[in-house]
């Protein structure tokens, strides 16, 4: 089933609203978060938060630091996906009969976001890729249609998927063809021998995954799948894939 979300920003509001769940909220344009991080409070202000709990008083106004949630800025895109993140579950529970029977919906998202131009293209293109590669089908922000076909993010996303199985299976055939001389080893040469083939194949196969894709998918979707990955292998797979596809 696909549903319908609208999100618009202004006037120091958020509105959101799915007619086809009958849901609609307004909210202020504020996010409230305690020194470690965790949010305690979308949409409200510190007066919203004594009202609701007089007695915390004196530690909401110690602890809590507010913010705005949506400004033109990598940060305010980074609060507008968690803000997403926690209406589309709010959305969620309340799933009919149907849906909870025959699983996931799909979300096509329209989102009026104020100078969202101005900010930084790469930022956009990140922003719009991971509000894509899950549960959003189509994403339109400002009345324009913004993201990549969905044939072209879901043989991304699959040749991601069948990467570690590909890479597993090349891996253990060259271990089957090799076995006689790599286990005459000593056992230590025989783990270092082990570690370099497997991550050496997973780069190989990177290579080839990233060089066959250029052909047939955007750039620009490719370089956000790469820089969306976290960690130190992450951070050097954009390194080394970000130029080929440059070529």
């Amino acid at each position: 089933m696909v549903v319908d979300i609208r999100i618009q920003v202004s006037d120091g509001k958020i509105m959101v609203e799915s007619k086809q769940k009958g849901y609609h909220l307004n909210l202020k344009n504020t996010l409230g978060s305690i020194p470690s991080g965790m949010v305690v409070a979308i949409g409200q202000s510190l007066e919203d938060l004594i009202r609701e709990n007089p007695h915390n008083a004196g530690k909401f106004k110690e602890e809590v630091k507010f913010e705005q949630l949506y400004t033109a800025s990598a940060k305010g895109l980074e609060n507008l996906q968690f803000f997403f993140a926690y209406q589309a579950v709010q959305l969620g529970k309340q799933k009919n009969l149907l849906g909870r029977l025959f699983g996931s919906e799909a979300l096509i998202c329209n989102l009026e976001l104020p100078d969202y131009e101005k900010i930084d293209e790469d930022v956009r293109k990140q922003f719009e890729y991971t509000m894509t590669k899950s549960a959003v089908r189509e994403l339109r922000i400002n009345t324009v249609s913004v993201g990549w076909e969905v044939w072209q993010r879901s043989l991304l996303g699959l040749t991601r998927s069948l990467l570690p199985l590909l890479v597993f299976l090349v891996w253990y055939l060259f271990l089957m063809m090799t076995s006689q001389y790599i286990y005459s080893l000593h056992l230590a040469f025989i783990l270092l021998v082990w570690v370099i083939s497997l991550v050496s194949f997973y780069f190989l196969m990177m290579f080839i995954r990233t060089f066959l894709l250029k052909r047939f998918l955007p750039q620009d979707l490719i370089v956000s799948e790469l820089r969306d990955r976290s960690g130190v292998l992450g951070k050097l797979e954009l390194r080394l894939f970000e130029g080929l596809l440059k070529r």
